[in-house]
Protein backbone atom coordinates (compact mmCIF):
# COMPACT_ATOMS: atom_id res chain seq x y z
CA UNK A 1 0.00 0.00 0.00
CA UNK A 2 1.23 3.17 -1.28
CA UNK A 3 2.25 5.69 2.02
CA UNK A 4 -0.07 8.54 1.00
CA UNK A 5 -2.81 6.06 1.18
CA UNK A 6 -1.48 4.85 4.87
CA UNK A 7 -1.21 8.38 5.71
CA UNK A 8 -4.89 9.13 4.37
CA UNK A 9 -6.23 6.38 6.35
CA UNK A 10 -4.37 7.23 10.14
CA UNK A 11 -5.82 11.13 9.28
CA UNK A 12 -9.37 9.39 9.02
CA UNK A 13 -8.55 7.52 12.25
CA UNK A 14 -7.49 10.44 13.89
CA UNK A 15 -10.75 12.66 12.92
CA UNK A 16 -13.13 10.58 13.57
CA UNK A 17 -11.36 9.80 17.29
CA UNK A 18 -10.79 13.02 17.88
CA UNK A 19 -14.79 14.15 16.95
CA UNK A 20 -15.48 11.25 19.08
CA UNK A 21 -13.69 12.93 22.42
CA UNK A 22 -15.14 16.24 21.65
CA UNK A 23 -18.68 15.17 22.47
CA UNK A 24 -20.63 14.55 26.14
CA UNK A 25 -18.42 14.34 29.45
CA UNK A 26 -15.39 15.04 27.31
CA UNK A 27 -16.31 18.80 26.96
CA UNK A 28 -15.38 19.54 30.42
CA UNK A 29 -11.53 18.50 30.26
CA UNK A 30 -10.78 21.52 28.89
CA UNK A 31 -7.86 21.47 31.90
CA UNK A 32 -5.03 24.29 32.77
CA UNK A 33 -3.76 22.31 35.43
CA UNK A 34 -1.19 20.35 32.99
CA UNK A 35 -1.38 17.48 35.43
CA UNK A 36 -4.72 16.87 34.47
CA UNK A 37 -4.16 17.73 30.83
CA UNK A 38 -2.08 14.93 30.65
CA UNK A 39 -3.91 12.67 32.70
CA UNK A 40 -6.76 13.87 30.28
CA UNK A 41 -5.33 12.99 27.41
CA UNK A 42 -3.90 9.33 28.42
CA UNK A 43 -7.39 9.24 29.55
CA UNK A 44 -8.54 8.92 25.78
CA UNK A 45 -6.18 6.18 24.71
CA UNK A 46 -6.91 3.94 27.91
CA UNK A 47 -10.45 4.28 26.76
CA UNK A 48 -9.66 3.62 22.78
CA UNK A 49 -7.76 0.46 24.55
CA UNK A 50 -11.18 -1.19 25.06
CA UNK A 51 -11.09 -2.62 21.76
CA UNK A 52 -8.33 -3.90 19.74
CA UNK A 53 -7.01 -1.70 17.21
CA UNK A 54 -8.39 -4.00 14.55
CA UNK A 55 -11.75 -3.50 15.75
CA UNK A 56 -11.10 0.48 16.18
CA UNK A 57 -9.88 0.46 12.62
CA UNK A 58 -12.93 -1.07 11.56
CA UNK A 59 -15.42 1.11 13.77
CA UNK A 60 -14.05 4.34 12.42
CA UNK A 61 -14.42 3.01 8.56
CA UNK A 62 -17.73 2.44 9.30
CA UNK A 63 -18.48 6.11 11.08
CA UNK A 64 -17.13 7.22 7.64
CA UNK A 65 -19.90 5.35 5.79
CA UNK A 66 -22.46 6.59 8.15
CA UNK A 67 -21.07 10.37 8.20
CA UNK A 68 -21.23 10.33 4.30
CA UNK A 69 -24.53 8.78 4.13
CA UNK A 70 -26.44 11.20 6.85
CA UNK A 71 -24.40 14.52 4.99
CA UNK A 72 -25.94 13.34 1.47
CA UNK A 73 -29.01 13.35 2.85
CA UNK A 74 -29.18 16.59 5.12
CA UNK A 75 -31.95 15.77 7.31
CA UNK A 76 -29.80 13.29 9.56
CA UNK A 77 -27.57 13.61 12.68
CA UNK A 78 -24.84 11.42 12.28
CA UNK A 79 -23.37 12.01 15.91
CA UNK A 80 -24.73 12.08 18.61
CA UNK A 81 -26.94 10.03 16.07
CA UNK A 82 -31.00 10.48 16.92
CA UNK A 83 -32.16 6.63 17.50
CA UNK A 84 -34.75 7.00 14.45
CA UNK A 85 -31.74 8.14 12.31
CA UNK A 86 -29.58 5.15 13.11
CA UNK A 87 -32.74 3.24 12.84
CA UNK A 88 -32.99 3.80 8.84
CA UNK A 89 -29.41 3.48 8.67
CA UNK A 90 -29.55 0.09 8.96
CA UNK A 91 -32.31 -0.32 7.15
CA UNK A 92 -30.09 1.11 3.78
CA UNK A 93 -27.67 -1.00 5.17
CA UNK A 94 -29.67 -3.92 5.13
CA UNK A 95 -30.71 -3.28 1.79
CA UNK A 96 -27.82 -1.91 0.14
CA UNK A 97 -25.52 -4.99 1.16
CA UNK A 98 -27.88 -7.82 1.96
CA UNK A 99 -25.35 -8.95 4.91
CA UNK A 100 -26.23 -9.38 8.35
CA UNK A 101 -22.39 -8.65 8.94
CA UNK A 102 -22.53 -5.24 7.41
CA UNK A 103 -25.44 -4.37 9.58
CA UNK A 104 -23.77 -5.59 12.71
CA UNK A 105 -20.89 -3.57 11.94
CA UNK A 106 -22.87 -0.57 11.41
CA UNK A 107 -24.73 -1.24 14.72
CA UNK A 108 -21.47 -1.35 16.88
CA UNK A 109 -19.58 1.20 15.28
CA UNK A 110 -22.36 3.34 16.12
CA UNK A 111 -22.35 1.88 19.67
CA UNK A 112 -18.62 1.99 20.21
CA UNK A 113 -18.67 5.76 19.30
CA UNK A 114 -21.00 6.99 21.57
CA UNK A 115 -20.40 4.73 24.84
CA UNK A 116 -16.33 6.22 23.80
CA UNK A 117 -17.57 9.93 24.04
CA UNK A 118 -19.74 8.52 27.27
CA UNK A 119 -22.97 9.47 25.70
CA UNK A 120 -26.18 6.96 25.82
CA UNK A 121 -26.16 4.77 22.99
CA UNK A 122 -28.49 4.88 20.50
CA UNK A 123 -28.05 1.35 19.07
CA UNK A 124 -29.75 0.19 23.33
CA UNK A 125 -32.51 1.80 21.33
CA UNK A 126 -35.61 -0.68 21.29
CA UNK A 127 -36.35 0.29 17.63
CA UNK A 128 -32.71 -0.13 16.50
CA UNK A 129 -32.22 -3.20 18.39
CA UNK A 130 -35.66 -4.65 16.45
CA UNK A 131 -33.94 -3.53 13.17
CA UNK A 132 -30.90 -5.15 14.08
CA UNK A 133 -32.71 -8.88 14.87
CA UNK A 134 -34.99 -8.57 12.21
CA UNK A 135 -31.98 -7.64 9.84
CA UNK A 136 -30.67 -11.77 10.54
CA UNK A 137 -34.47 -13.26 10.80
CA UNK A 138 -34.69 -11.73 6.58
CA UNK A 139 -31.43 -12.35 5.24
CA UNK A 140 -31.37 -15.51 7.31
CA UNK A 141 -34.80 -17.33 5.89
CA UNK A 142 -34.03 -16.68 2.14
CA UNK A 143 -31.59 -19.75 1.82
CA UNK A 144 -33.49 -21.75 4.55
CA UNK A 145 -31.14 -23.90 6.42
CA UNK A 146 -28.48 -23.86 3.71
CA UNK A 147 -25.05 -22.28 4.97
CA UNK A 148 -23.83 -18.64 3.50
CA UNK A 149 -20.95 -18.53 1.51
CA UNK A 150 -18.38 -16.34 3.22
CA UNK A 151 -18.37 -13.39 1.02
CA UNK A 152 -14.80 -10.95 0.61
CA UNK A 153 -16.70 -7.87 3.73
CA UNK A 154 -17.19 -10.92 5.97
CA UNK A 155 -13.62 -11.95 5.74
CA UNK A 156 -12.68 -8.46 5.84
CA UNK A 157 -14.85 -7.51 8.95
CA UNK A 158 -12.97 -10.50 10.71
CA UNK A 159 -9.47 -9.54 9.97
CA UNK A 160 -10.07 -5.87 10.45
CA UNK A 161 -11.76 -7.13 14.02
CA UNK A 162 -9.29 -9.60 15.10
CA UNK A 163 -6.06 -8.86 17.09
CA UNK A 164 -3.14 -10.02 15.01
CA UNK A 165 -0.83 -9.67 17.41
CA UNK A 166 -2.44 -12.47 19.64
CA UNK A 167 -1.34 -16.00 18.33
CA UNK A 168 -4.74 -17.71 18.70
CA UNK A 169 -6.29 -14.76 16.71
CA UNK A 170 -4.17 -14.72 14.04
CA UNK A 171 -3.86 -18.46 13.74
CA UNK A 172 -8.04 -18.17 12.92
CA UNK A 173 -7.57 -15.49 10.68
CA UNK A 174 -4.74 -17.95 8.41
CA UNK A 175 -7.37 -20.64 8.25
CA UNK A 176 -10.08 -18.41 6.83
CA UNK A 177 -8.08 -16.80 4.67
CA UNK A 178 -6.23 -20.35 3.49
CA UNK A 179 -10.23 -21.37 3.70
CA UNK A 180 -11.40 -19.21 1.39
CA UNK A 181 -8.47 -18.48 -1.63
CA UNK A 182 -7.83 -22.31 -1.86
CA UNK A 183 -11.58 -23.40 -1.92
CA UNK A 184 -10.82 -25.42 1.51
CA UNK A 185 -13.02 -27.19 3.33
CA UNK A 186 -12.23 -27.00 7.37
CA UNK A 187 -11.96 -30.55 8.03
CA UNK A 188 -9.21 -30.34 5.02
CA UNK A 189 -7.68 -27.35 6.24
CA UNK A 190 -7.70 -28.13 9.90
CA UNK A 191 -5.45 -31.44 8.49
CA UNK A 192 -3.15 -29.19 6.74
CA UNK A 193 0.83 -29.73 8.09
CA UNK A 194 4.15 -28.33 7.67
CA UNK A 195 5.07 -31.21 5.52
CA UNK A 196 2.19 -30.66 3.24
CA UNK A 197 3.24 -27.10 2.56
CA UNK A 198 5.65 -26.06 -0.48
CA UNK A 199 6.92 -22.27 -0.62
CA UNK A 200 7.73 -21.31 -4.36
CA UNK A 201 8.87 -17.94 -5.58
CA UNK A 202 5.50 -16.83 -6.37
CA UNK A 203 3.22 -18.77 -5.18
CA UNK A 204 2.73 -21.82 -2.83
CA UNK A 205 1.70 -25.90 -3.06
CA UNK A 206 -0.31 -27.26 -0.14
CA UNK A 207 -0.93 -31.24 -0.57
CA UNK A 208 -4.34 -32.49 0.42
CA UNK A 209 -3.94 -35.91 1.31
CA UNK A 210 -7.56 -36.75 1.82
CA UNK A 211 -10.72 -34.62 0.35
CA UNK A 212 -14.45 -35.32 0.32
CA UNK A 213 -14.38 -34.37 -3.04
CA UNK A 214 -11.90 -37.43 -4.09
CA UNK A 215 -13.63 -39.36 -6.42
CA UNK A 216 -13.15 -43.52 -6.54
Amino acid sequence: MPNSEIKRGRDAVSLVISQVFQEGPWKDTSFEDPDLQSLSSRLQETVLLARAPGTVNTYVRAFIKRKEFALRKKELSYFPANPMHVAVYLQYVLESTRSSASVDTAFYCIKWAHESAGLVSPADNPLVNRVRHAAKKILGTKRGNRKEPLSVEILKDIIDGSDLSNTLQLRNVCLYVLCYAGFFRSGEVTSIRRSHIKFLEDHMIIKVEKSKTDQL
